[in-house]
């Protein structure tokens, strides 16, 4: 079964009353939902950051600007200007993982739990719970 469908396809699950299909709608609906909830982005030091895809580019190259460059301006998603200081960057860099990481987790126990349903009705209590 195909449980990593996008918005394109996931129109073409039709039937609903078939477990399998439905279970696959649903994880859909989680990985849709564990993308929505990485993009709104992680807080470190009471900021919040950007977790958007360039973003996220952007931090895995961190550890890559040289170290005279620090303090570096980082921009929060309200705009804001964080200094982000040369002790700090592995703490941020790390925070980001961590959040990044906890989310994307925490929609693979979801899932497993759908794929683990053998009712209808207990596919829909976890679809309730979205």
């Amino acid at each position: 079964m195909n449980t990593n469908l996008t918005n394109n396809n996931m129109e073409e699950i039709k039937d609903l009353s078939n477990l399998d299909n439905f279970k696959a709608y649903v994880c859909a609906l989680i990985d849709e939902r564990t993308m929505n909830n990485i993009f709104k982005g992680f807080t470190f030091e009471g900021y919040t950051f950007s977790m958007s895809i360039s973003a996220q580019i952007n931090l895995s190259n961190i550890f890559n600007i040289p170290d005279g460059l620090f303090p570096l301006p980082y921009s929060t998603k309200d705009d804001q200007l964080y200094s982000l200081t040369l002790a700090n960057r592995q703490n941020f860099y790390l925070t980001a993982l961590g959040f990044k990481n906890t989310t994307i987790q925490a929609g693979t126990a979801l899932k497993q739990q759908v794929l683990g349903c053998t009712t209808l009705e207990q596919v829909q209590d976890i679809l309730n719970t979205l």
